[in-house]
């Protein structure tokens, strides 16, 4: 087998596992074999620029839409930063999409991703990073929780 071939066993792998995942939270807002609720926001597509983009830009597409409770807490940037590296790594490879959302403003986006990584930021970011600062994406996903700040969660679809 070639390295080529395993790393794309990697990456379905990957993709099946975060399939699996939203199995998990199909009791919420998002249900499984349902189209996903429509979505779009004002996003920092690189280190500098802001583009309103959403899901119509994917359709068709593989996407990993994931949701994350605030820019600058202490998970948030390693898993984050995980995300981001792997889709420049394989998912891009293969076609599929990576983009976060939080509740944070866009401005808050840029000043996460500029900030080193040594103090809590992204240090640089390769995925687009989704401003919901009104919730409604949040809320259209099930994807908020009490405080209401949002709970980690992923949601992969095509």
């Amino acid at each position: 087998m070639t390295n080529e071939i395993a790393k794309k066993q990697v990456v379905e792998m990957i993709v099946l596992l975060l399939l699996m995942m939203v199995l998990l939270v199909s009791t919420m807002g998002v249900q499984v074999r349902r189209p996903a609720p429509e979505w779009s926001g004002t996003a920092l597509v690189s280190n500098d620029q802001f583009k309103v983009i959403g899901s119509k830009d994917y359709l068709g597409k593989w996407l990993v839409l994931f949701f994350y409770p605030l820019d600058f807490t202490f998970v948030c940037p390693t898993e984050i930063v995980s995300y981001s590296e792997a889709a420049e790594r394989e998912l891009q490879q293969i076609g599929a999409h990576v983009v976060g959302v939080s509740v944070d403003s866009k401005f808050t986006h840029l000043a996460f991703a500029s900030a080193p990584r040594s103090e809590g930021g992204l240090g640089g970011i390769g995925i687009p990073l989704v401003a919901d600062i009104t919730k409604e994406i949040s809320r259209a996903y099930g994807v908020l929780d009490d405080i209401p700040v949002r709970i980690f969660c992923t949601c992969v679809g095509r």
